[in-house]
């Protein structure tokens, strides 16, 4: 049997890659999108609300807010240069 979180958060494939990583590492944690914002000290539906709005420009996320979401997760953005195949 599979067990499913009960705040687990679904997400279209065609969302940004960044914010479809950050949805699913929130899943894994256990943790409700809610509770890792409000440790992350962003609003409290800001995961939600990236996911939902994603494409609109409603409630794209500043470059803080994931990083300070990725801290919480245990996990930190990385920049490096792609290679020649990508």
């Amino acid at each position: 049997m599979t067990y499913r979180y009960k705040h687990h958060l679904d997400y279209p494939e065609q969302e940004d890659p960044v914010i479809s990583k950050l949805v699913e590492l929130t899943n894994k944690s256990k943790m409700s999108s809610a509770q890792v914002c409000k440790k992350a000290d962003v609003g409290v539906n800001s995961i939600t609300g990236w996911r939902a709005t994603y494409g609109t420009g409603a409630r794209n996320p500043s470059l803080h807010n994931i990083q300070a979401v990725l801290k919480v997760l245990g996990y930190k953005l990385v920049v490096r240069k792609q290679s020649a195949k990508n």
